[in-house]
Parts: C-alpha cells; structure tokens; sequence
C-alpha cells in the first residue's frame, strides 16, 4: 500500500507538472507508514473507483452519498479497517457520523486507539 501511494502521488504530480516527480514512498518507508488517511484513501481509491486519480475522493467525501461505497462496500471498508488497524466496530458504532468520510474514518479510527 505505501508504495502504491507513493506511485499515485508521483504520477498525480507528473500529470500535473509534465516532468518526473520524486519518489514519495521513500519518504514514508522511512517514517515507518503513511498517514492514517492516506492509507484509507488509497484503499477507496484502489477497490472502489478503480483509479489513482486521486481528485476522484476527497477527505470530506460523503462515501455513501457520493455512491462511492454502498452498504456491501461499507461492510468491506469495516472489515479493512479492522484487519489493518486492529480496531473492532461495534453495531452501534456502524453509523455515518463515523464512517462515511475519509476524514470521518480518521477521527474514528483514533478515537477507538486511544480508548484501546
């Protein structure tokens, strides 16, 4: 996944600029991970719209309301987030004040690590 990030970075920056990018995976190799909402957008990205366009999802993005994930694709995203970061979501957890933006995902996930 970081890798993948870091090649959507390098070729969003050369589709804008039309010259080679440096090459950000490096950079976050050596911080250990990319940012929590850089690896959750990658996953959206990859397994939901298909691209590394990475215009195609912001951080704010309803998922649902933007038909980006329906309830099936949510279900998914739960089950990546709980393989990935280790973070069990409850029924009453699974509710669009806490899943349904990348930003949303963030605050979550955190807020489930720090009571942990």
């Amino acid at each position: 996944m970081t890798e993948w990030a870091g090649r959507a970075l390098r070729d969003q920056y050369v589709n804008c600029m039309g010259s080679v990018a440096p090459d950000l995976s490096g950079i976050w190799r050596s911080q250990g991970q990319p940012p929590l909402r850089e690896i959750l957008r990658g996953f959206i990205l990859e397994n939901f719209l298909f691209t590394d366009d990475l215009s195609a999802v912001g951080y704010g993005d309803s998922l649902l309301g933007k038909g980006i994930v329906d309830s099936t694709g949510m279900l998914e995203v739960i089950l990546f987030i709980e393989e990935r970061f280790g973070v069990t979501i409850r029924d009453e957890e699974m509710i669009p004040e806490n899943l349904d933006s990348i930003d949303r995902l963030v605050a979550f996930i955190k807020s489930r690590r720090q009571v942990a």
